[in-house]
């Protein structure tokens, strides 16, 4: 039998779909301003690869102790709520640090 996902993961995961999906990521960040005046349902409904690359960053940003607590989900729906921002904004908004290639990455 393979390992199985943490119940704590599941849990974040689920949580983060969730916010996405109702355009409330923003409140749950710790920084509203990130996501201020963005309706970035609207503008991201028809972009399914933003979509994934949106998913990979917060997953490629979630770390866990051994038991399968997850450490930092705030911190990786920040991460991804920076990078909605930058394809949403028309203005030079740049994620504060930059996005490194492996937080990019789909697996």
């Amino acid at each position: 039998m393979g390992m199985e996902l943490s119940k704590d993961f599941k849990r974040c995961l689920r949580q983060f779909v969730g916010y996405y999906s109702s355009g409330s990521l923003g409140k749950h960040i710790g920084d509203e301003s990130i996501l201020a005046d963005i309706d970035y349902r609207k503008i991201l409904n028809y972009k399914a690869e933003e979509a994934e690359r949106i998913v990979a960053i917060y997953t490629n940003n979630i770390t866990m102790s051994k038991l399968g607590y997850v450490h930092d989900h705030p911190s990786a729906m920040r991460r991804a709520a920076q990078y909605i921002r930058s394809v949403c904004d028309d203005s030079d908004y740049r994620a504060k640090p930059p996005l490194e290639a492996w937080e990019l990455e789909l697996h």
